[in-house]
């Protein structure tokens, strides 16, 4: 899992029939809308194969546990997600199953939306328990090219993090600065999750991938935290 997540990483395994299965399946995937058909593969260089390798890099075991996470003062939202995670004591502490949890309860389908690009200003968007994915990627990004390694895996985790998120936080507010932008008013959003996720991501693992995947998570944990108008006290974004 931690291989899928970094660009430089040359042992990226397999991802397996029964992996696949269990992913595709709690996430309702739509293949077809994809242009493909359920296939394994090794680094995701298609579309459908790096929504995938996001949810997998999201569920990544080792990233604290639910617990530890509620006495960090985690988002409040989150955390009541995560407290009726813990009662139902369904795999254990691990917050990567919690992750998983949240996928799969609140995405119910899962498909692909070519009118979602980066000039529309959104690379996913979540309703009613559907994820729309677009072009999450360069600008120049082809399908199949270089710019579809590993290396997009890890956006894609965030951006699922964030989405999902949105079946449990308050929804968006326009951005004070700009009001055709949408930003959080508080930590309790898809963006102070997002950013959430992405510091429990990098505090566990940012030392044991390549310095291009390590920029990468900060970077986009500094845009999560950008579009969220009052974090003060909030850790992720510096406190």
């Amino acid at each position: 899992m931690l291989a899928l997540a970094d660009a430089d990483s040359d042992s990226l395994a397999y991802v397996s029939a029964d992996c696949r299965e269990i992913v595709q399946t709690r996430l309702g995937l739509d293949w077809a809308s994809f242009g493909e058909i359920a296939h394994q593969f090794k680094a995701p260089a298609t579309r459908a194969e790096l929504v995938l390798a996001g949810a997998i890099v999201a569920s990544t075991p080792g990233l604290g546990s639910e617990t530890e996470w509620l006495a960090a003062d985690a988002p409040p939202s989150l955390a009541a997600f995560l407290r009726g995670d813990l009662a139902g004591e369904r795999r254990g502490d691990d917050v990567a199953h919690a992750w998983f949890d949240l996928l799969g309860e609140m995405i119910v389908s899962t498909r692909y939306d070519p009118w979602i690009t980066r000039d529309s200003g959104a690379w996913m968007a979540y309703g009613d328990g559907t994820l729309v994915v677009g072009d999450v990627g360069d600008a120049d990004w082809e399908e199949g090219g270089s710019a579809t390694d590993a290396l997009t895996a890890l956006a894609h985790a965030s951006f699922l993090m964030h989405e999902a998120s949105h079946g449990v936080v308050p929804g968006h507010v326009p951005c004070e600065d700009d009001p055709d932008v949408t930003c959080d008013a508080t930590v309790d959003g898809a963006y102070g999750v997002q950013a959430w996720w992405l510091t429990s991501w990098l505090t566990a693992y940012e030392w044991d991938v390549s310095e291009e995947t390590r920029i990468l998570g900060y970077t986009l944990r500094y845009y999560a935290c950008e579009r969220i108008e009052d974090h003060d006290g909030f850790e992720p974004c510096g406190g």
